[in-house]
């Protein structure tokens, strides 16, 4: 729920337009295309956080 209603339902007192918009998103036109895209981009930004804290448990070792 959260993730549609800030960043792919348009609301009203925005004149139409998302909270969150992600330029990412732009080029899609259907909805499943959006959601799609929205999911790969949270599964790259989990792996970057991974990789983010490995790399402090290294340094810190």
């Amino acid at each position: 729920f959260t993730a549609w209603f800030n960043f792919l339902r348009p609301h009203s007192a925005l004149n139409g337009k998302v909270p969150i918009p992600l330029t990412e998103l732009n080029r899609y036109e259907t909805m499943p295309a959006k959601w799609a895209k929205l999911i790969e981009l949270a599964q790259l930004h989990a792996i970057e956080n991974q990789k983010h804290r490995s790399n402090i448990l290294k340094e810190a070792a």
